[in-house]
């Protein structure tokens, strides 16, 4: 078990060892007299759990159950370009249009559903009573 737990905390410090400047500010790439810089957006979660139980009033060997389980991820992802120039600094947003679509998508589908509720209490307090 205690193994486990090692493994556990060797795998957090590297991710946290990885948290760093360079993992969200890319080597700048220089053409001519401009500089470009990319950046990104990261993001790092870990999680783990354990337990162990031993059933009252057994003594037996293996009568324990033990179990644990964990993960790590991590997510990045572009989110800017810094461009250089000997008269000024600019900063261009990378748009992830997938995300604005999928956004559209779930508040139109929000929308849908609330009239439909909508549309459905009207019409029963149009028809009349039998």
């Amino acid at each position: 078990m205690s193994d486990i737990v090692s493994r556990f905390f060797q795998v957090f410090e590297e991710s946290r060892a990885s948290a760093s400047v360079q993992a969200v500010f890319g080597p700048p790439e220089t053409r001519g007299e401009v500089t470009v810089i990319p950046v990104a957006a990261v993001r790092y979660g870990v999680g783990f759990g354990m337990g162990a139980n031993t059933p009252e009033g057994t003594e037996e060997a293996g009568a324990q159950g033990l179990g644990g389980g964990g993960g790590a991820g991590t997510r990045v992802r572009p989110v800017a370009v810094i461009e250089i120039t000997p008269t000024e600094i600019k900063v261009h947003p990378i748009i992830d249009y997938s995300r604005l679509i999928m956004a559209g998508v779930c508040a139109l589908v929000w929308l849908a559903f609330l009239w439909s509720g909508v549309l459905k209490r009207f019409i029963a307090s149009r028809t009349p009573a039998r």
